[in-house]
């Protein structure tokens, strides 16, 4: 077969230090998926672009078994697999050639350049009429302009302030990863107009439920959009999770569409949660007791042992019974407070016993491997108590037993939808992880005990380690804990199963609430496809769609949330001295250390707190334990805690204790 070479559109999705990486989207030609952008034809297109490009194949030789790997020599070599790979040359960049980003003003060559604080790698000239008061070191944001030759320019819009202030690089932080709260006048038009559809405009067959007892709960209770009924029966359990069917109002590829892929999912930030949906249309898919809604229902049919023998869809109208919350139920069968248990009794009389079936089904599935370890994966949320835009202290919010049921229902749902979608042959997602490293695991303080490498023997160390970090009232312990999920590999994203580690499972699809993300949603529209018996080809678009959603800005947002609890707990140390924080040495005396903070404070190392120290005043450096510190360098401090009056000779300032 000869060289080939076709148009397609594209989206790119990761970079490394010489190229693009982007996925084709649209019409399969030859079996490519993705292809390689050698940056000198990116046109200055950067992650998360859309763009169109001629591709470019490569041919293989005949009982050869190659693949083209190289973009610029075109050589092949060979592979175990009769595969064809290409590159490609960026032809036009659809995305808007007007974007904002944050980042930071550094020195050039000829102009000032402004640089991206993220992992575009964008770089781009700042003319001195375009600065807007900014200096060197400044971050800002700015507005990156691109010519249909691809040269860029930066125009400040504003200065954030200095690289080593809180709220610059906090702001900075939020912005560029992805985390802007407002829906543009296009997307809120559009969903003021999809507001206006009724039941009885949607074209299809829907089953009537509302003579079944159905209840909600939510750790939030204005924003129910997920439903559930327990039948107990003579062979076991009917249970039923019903989901607000978003996609009968949302239109695959459409402007509103491309907003939610852009904005992935919802997420809890220090000050406030980020909004998956906006809020005046989130509001119309809300299950209130009451009231008529459309629901796409999941239902199982559970034995007495807790094994699922059926699983159906269903399209359904149901009417809600009562609206409940995790807290109000953890205290009604918690029984420690009378009189408001009898309140609440009176509250949930119509649905109390379809929770105590909830309850007696949770117990016969925790004996279950797969919901024992999902149980142990419940991590407590940490959250920062914020005052004037600044963290004051972390707080601890333990799940109660019913988040603890809820979590079991889900998972049960994740790993009957991965055995039915695998054995029925239909494209679906799946949720796979690795598991821990045995270094990560003997990293963890406090635990120097030799381990026999056990997969169950240190997920439960590894669980258990982190309840008790969570229930002790050291300070230093319980900072540890901010860093456990950290310990347990990223999760990821196929169309085929794979290994689970934290559910022991081979298979699983997580599967929650299609208004809180994308990827759920994407799994809601295959879902009701399969059962109209949609093509493939259709149903491997819209997962691949919600691949590149995660990639681009799942994976952004996810960075960003992580940079965000860095900063966090950065900020707390400087504050409180609870955890060990980075320092630059700006200046060594006989006296002890000067140094410069992140929050851009300066502080003192009396040379009392450097153990065995030194100053070397001919070599300008400390010396200390066979070691050196000298001008510039990065030193790990915290702050001293032992009574000295340091006050005459350095101030009423804090002082800080040298570590390494």
């Amino acid at each position: 077969m000869p060289d080939k070479r076709f148009s397609s559109k594209a989206i790119i999705y990761s970079s490394s230090e010489d190229s693009l990486y982007a996925y084709l989207y649209g019409e399969k030609i030859y079996g490519i998926t993705n292809v390689s952008i050698p940056f000198a034809f990116s046109k200055g297109a950067i992650r998360g672009d859309r763009v169109e490009v001629n591709v470019y194949v490569k041919a293989i030789k005949k009982r050869q078994r190659a693949v083209f790997t190289n973009s610029f020599s075109g050589r092949i070599k060979y592979h175990p697999q009769h595969t064809m790979q290409g590159y490609a040359i960026v032809t036009k960049i659809i995305s808007p050639k007007e974007f904002e980003i944050a980042g930071r003003i550094e020195e050039g060559g000829v102009h000032t350049m402004f640089t991206a604080n993220n992992d575009s790698g964008l770089r781009a000239p700042v003319f001195n009429a375009d600065m807007n008061g900014a200096v060197i070191g400044d971050i800002v944001l700015a507005r990156v302009t691109r010519k249909n030759t691809g040269a860029l320019r930066a125009q400040v819009i504003q200065v954030l302030g200095k690289e080593n202030q809180f709220k610059a690089r906090y702001e900075s932080i939020l912005y560029n990863g992805g985390f802007k709260k407002d829906f543009s006048e296009e997307v809120i038009h559009q969903t003021e107009i999809i507001s206006l559809k009724s039941i009885s405009e949607i074209d299809r067959s829907i089953k009537d439920f509302r003579s079944k007892n159905i209840f909600t709960l939510e750790n939030e209770p204005e924003t129910p959009t997920k439903a559930y009924s327990f039948e107990k029966t003579e062979s076991g359990y009917n249970v039923g999770i019903y989901y607000s069917d978003i996609d009968s109002y949302i239109s695959w590829n459409s402007d509103l569409d491309d907003e939610l892929f852009h904005r992935f999912s919802s997420f809890e930030l220090p000050e406030g949660k980020f909004e998956f949906l906006p809020p005046e249309f989130k509001e119309k898919f809300k299950l209130n007791a009451g009231e008529d809604k459309i629901v796409f229902a999941i239902m199982l049919d559970i034995d007495k042992k807790g094994y699922c023998r059926d699983l159906a869809f269903e399209n359904a109208v149901i009417n809600v019974a009562e609206n409940g919350t995790t807290e109000e139920v953890n205290e009604l069968f918690s029984n420690i407070d009378k009189t408001k248990t009898q309140i609440l009794g009176i509250k949930y009389s119509t649905v109390i016993q379809k929770i105590w079936n909830m309850f007696d089904l949770c117990a016969i599935l925790s004996r279950d491997k797969t919901y024992e370890f999902c149980q142990l994966c419940q991590i407590n949320n940490i959250q920062y108590d914020i005052k004037h835009g600044e963290p004051i202290a972390i707080k601890y919010k333990k799940p109660n037993d019913i988040d603890l049921m809820l979590n079991i229902i889900d998972t049960l749902v994740g790993v009957e939808l991965a055995k039915y979608t695998s054995s029925k042959n239909i494209p679906f997602l799946y949720e796979t992880q690795l598991p821990p490293t045995y270094e990560s695991i003997m990293s963890l303080p406090y635990l120097n005990t030799p381990l026999v490498v056990d997969e169950t023997t240190i997920c439960r160390l590894l669980f258990m380690y982190n309840f008790v970090l969570a229930d002790s009232n050291d300070k230093r312990i319980r900072a540890a804990s901010i860093n456990m999920q950290r310990l347990l590999q990223p999760r990821a994203y196929s169309t085929t199963p794979g290994n689970h580690y934290s559910l022991a499972q081979f298979s699983y699809s997580k599967f929650t609430n299609p208004c809180e993300n994308y990827m759920d949603l994407t799994l809601l529209r295959v879902l009701k496809a399969s059962c109209d018996e949609i093509e493939r080809v259709s149903l491997e678009m819209y997962l691949q769609k919600a691949i590149m959603s995660y990639r681009i800005n799942g994976t952004k947002n996810l960075s960003a949330l992580e940079a965000l609890d860095v900063l966090m707990n950065e900020q707390l140390a400087l504050k409180n001295g609870t955890l060990p924080i980075d320092a630059m040495v700006k200046m060594l005396s006989s006296d002890g250390i000067e140094i410069l903070l992140p929050n851009g404070a300066v502080g003192m190392i009396p040379m009392i707190c450097v153990p065995n120290g030194s100053y070397n005043r001919e070599a300008r450096v400390i010396e200390y334990q066979k070691e050196r510190v000298s001008f510039g360098d990065t030193i790990k401090v915290t702050i001293c805690d032992e009574e000295y009056n340091f006050t005459k000779k350095f101030g009423k300032g804090i002082i800080y204790k040298f570590i390494r």
